[in-house]
């Protein structure tokens, strides 16, 4: 939680007590450095983040730990994407699902997963596949009644869309992340979509829709 919040300096005091209570057990020292590597990873040090989720990976392979396999891999997975190594993303991306699929992980952490695979496809050019977990992230949402995690797949289907040329499906599928933002509400999320309506807007040439989008956008980052 502190590491979400960007307290770090407060979560690493937290993670070094975490590590003593863990007494030099591997099997709890383990959880522990996987957190630790996000922390690493927020604050832009990727090759600490990288060893400490490297060193808890092997401990969960050789204790069968299958739910910290697949939170190490997904991490992994998102250090590589934000170093640009899209490929190598891709890969631990796909060793998060695989694990997922096969040990049958609670949904909602896979909705995460579909997203996430989807954007790293997109990142190699793979726009089908990127579909294809788009919609099975979305399916599942909606089945888990998910709407903060449905708003986020939206707004990454659209721009799927837009990059295809579709751009009316874009608009509608942006539409519909905005409202599921609203009903949270999400202020975050809908400053999102509301520029990025005011973008595919300007596209279809219509610019009073894309400044009355931009004006409740700034509209609410001024109440915030």
């Amino acid at each position: 939680t502190l590491i979400r919040t960007n307290r770090t300096d407060s979560a690493s005091t937290a993670l070094q007590q975490a590590m003593e209570l863990a007494d030099g057990r591997p099997e709890r020292e383990s959880w522990t450095r996987w957190v630790r590597c996000s922390r690493f990873s927020r604050i832009g040090q990727s090759d600490s983040a990288i060893a400490d989720c490297t060193n808890a990976l092997r401990v969960a392979e050789n204790t069968g730990d299958h739910a910290l396999q697949a939170r190490v891999h997904h991490q992994l997975g998102t250090i590589h994407s934000r170093l640009g190594h899209y490929r190598a993303a891709v890969d631990e991306t796909e060793r998060t699902l695989a694990l997922h699929r096969r040990y049958h992980h609670p949904r909602r952490q896979m909705i995460g997963t579909f997203n996430s695979m989807g954007i790293e496809y997109v990142a190699v050019g793979r726009l089908s596949e990127a579909d294809q977990m788009y919609k099975e992230g979305l399916h599942l949402a909606d089945s888990l009644d998910a709407l903060w995690e449905g708003a986020i797949l939206k707004s990454n289907l659209a721009y799927l869309r837009l990059s295809t040329g579709d751009l009316p499906a874009a608009m509608r599928l942006m539409i519909e992340s905005l409202e599921g933002a609203t009903q949270l509400p999400d202020t975050q999320s809908m400053v999102y979509a509301h520029n990025s309506l005011a973008e595919f807007y300007l596209k279809a040439g219509n610019r009073a829709a894309a400044r009355r989008h931009l004006e409740q956008s700034l509209a609410m980052n001024q109440r915030v």
